[in-house]
């Protein structure tokens, strides 16, 4: 696509107080302000849903070893003085 911006004095001025180096890289800069960026990002989104991802989750953690069983990691005793 192709969008013919208009050659104004002051557009041009705005582009250069706003650090651009052209019209074109601040007119594109406010698009993707706007609508995201315009590049495809360099990794693939995961289409895993939600319930795949908490399955998958459950799993990884039945194969985690439980912690020390003798601490006591009660209220009263993370908060002794109070």
């Amino acid at each position: 696509m192709q969008i013919n911006v208009p050659d104004h004095p002051k557009l041009t001025s705005k582009a250069v107080a706003a650090g651009f180096a052209s019209v074109e890289e601040y007119v594109r800069h406010l698009i993707e302000e706007d609508a995201g960026p315009l590049e495809e990002p360099d990794t693939p989104v995961d289409s895993t849903s939600f319930l795949e991802w908490q399955q998958q989750f459950q799993e990884l953690l039945a194969l985690v070893e439980p912690g020390n069983p003798h601490v006591d990691d009660s209220r009263e005793s993370i908060y002794l003085d109070r």
